[in-house]
């Protein structure tokens, strides 16, 4: 069965059933709209949360980027290689642990000491490693749409010309999240816990002020659609791959956390360190000095 099936299990008699998701490339489209149909709709619609969603995706992107870009295997369709790029990009937008502070319960209302940690530096549930984790593979989507957008000529269901596919489509996908969040409110259907509108339209800004890119399609959005997680007439759509780009793509060295890192992700990783520097200087002299000393014995060793 594909996802984004709506499926149910009748059972006979009292049993113990037990399943899995298997991701395959060919069907990233119906995965990036399985994925935000359970974000916006969560509980009235699944029963199960799928937290190694995000590390699989990464993984596949890496494995994308590695083979097309840095290598060769063929693609499986270009829309499946930028929803698995969208859903990659908008990682921690689709994560629960993202509107939750740390050790919050689903059913408990923020402190004042988390809302304020959370308001002024984003400091949720997502752990520092799993943030640049994040960063590292947003940064590597964000090449990948760059790459398919100057290494392609893409041409429309009327032979026209189509400038930058990769972010028209994540906008068109971010931009009906966001419809799709407020009918969902409105309609009282709860989604994600904690997730209001307002968090949801914080994330999904913030995102898009990481890359100048994005923030010029944004700008268009109004003529783009936002209501449908599907391009509209993709079968009719042409893509033609330039010649002689290898060189330009190729062995380039990147700063993929650089180049992924957004606002809200600047503002934490500076208050960690600041927290961590506070947390250094608490620690008495002589302790500091053994702990200086034991650095100095294990890099002897190691050398």
């Amino acid at each position: 069965m594909k996802g984004n099936t709506l499926h149910f299990v009748y059972g006979i008699m009292e049993a113990i059933c037990h399943g899995g998701h298997y991701y395959i490339t060919c069907l990233m489209q119906q995965t990036l709209q399985g994925t935000v149909h359970a974000f916006v709709l969560n509980k009235f619609l699944t029963n199960t949360q799928h937290f190694a969603t995000q590390q699989v995706m990464c993984r596949i992107l890496l494995f994308y980027h590695l083979g097309l870009v840095d290598g060769s295997i063929p693609s499986s369709g270009l829309l499946n290689l930028l929803s698995v790029c969208v859903l990659v990009v908008l990682g921690n937008v689709l994560d629960f642990c993202t509107y939750s502070a740390p050790n919050q319960a689903n059913d408990k209302r923020a402190t004042p000491q988390q809302k304020l940690l959370m308001d002024d530096y984003d400091v949720n549930s997502i752990s520092y490693n799993e943030r640049v984790a994040c960063c590292y593979a947003r940064g590597v989507a964000l090449y990948v749409m760059k790459w398919v957008c100057s290494c392609t000529v893409i041409t429309g269901p009327n032979g026209e010309v189509v400038d930058d596919l990769p972010s028209q489509f994540f906008v068109q996908i971010l931009n009906s999240l966001l419809t799709y969040k407020r009918a969902a409110v409105a309609k009282h259907l709860d989604g994600v816990p904690h997730c209001s509108v307002s968090l949801l339209e914080r994330q999904a800004f913030n995102v898009v002020e990481c890359d100048a890119t994005l923030q010029a399609m944004w700008s268009l959005r109004s003529e783009i659609p936002a209501d449908s997680l599907e391009l509209n007439g993709k079968s009719d759509y042409n893509v033609k791959w330039k010649q002689h780009w290898e060189p330009q793509w190729r062995s380039k060295s990147q700063n993929f956390v650089k180049i992924g890192i957004t606002p809200l992700d600047t503002k934490y990783f500076l208050a960690m360190k600041r927290h961590s520097q506070s947390a250094h200087q608490m620690v008495p002299e002589d302790h500091d000095r053994r702990r200086a000393k034991r650095a100095r014995v294990d890099s002897d060793f190691h050398v």
